[in-house]
């Protein structure tokens, strides 16, 4: 896999890891070997799905709330 590649399915199974519990069955994906400068990508990628899920809870508080306390 080329460097690039190995970012974005690090930063997809860190991201699926910890939004759902998921862990890579395949074994090329869960015996990779990471090297420090993948990190920061893979970091970014758990912080925007952190954001997207921040967007989502405040969009369903929001909705949830009766009319008269918008």
């Amino acid at each position: 896999m080329a460097a690039m590649q190995d970012q974005d399915v690090l930063g997809r199974t860190i991201v699926g890891f910890s939004r759902d519990g998921m862990f890579p069955e395949e074994d090329e994906v869960s015996a990779i070997h990471v090297q420090g400068s993948a990190l920061p990508a893979a970091l970014n990628a758990l912080a925007s799905a952190k954001i997207d899920l921040e967007v989502r809870s405040f969009r369903v508080t929001t909705l949830a709330l009766p009319a008269a306390g918008r």
